[in-house]
């Protein structure tokens, strides 16, 4: 399992984050991208098309984690 699905799954880890079938979108689905912005630091932040959309996912995925901000650099 990749590091969003071990996340998303943990509620230890995530406890303030659950499923929102309304803020949910596929990360794999390529319209997804559009939500994000890549820094050179490796953070991802929000491009606000659908902020709340995209923080939600940030969140709920874990994409601020130091192993992945690590990988984008």
């Amino acid at each position: 399992m990749n590091n969003c699905g071990r996340f998303k799954d943990d509620q230890n880890r995530n406890p303030d984050y659950e499923w929102n079938n309304e803020l949910f979108f596929p990360p794999h689905d390529p319209e997804t991208a559009r939500f994000f912005r890549y820094l050179n630091d490796g953070s991802v932040k929000p491009t606000g098309e659908d902020e709340a959309c995209a923080e939600y996912l940030i969140g709920y995925l874990g994409l601020y984690s130091p192993r992945l901000t690590d990988r984008r650099l």
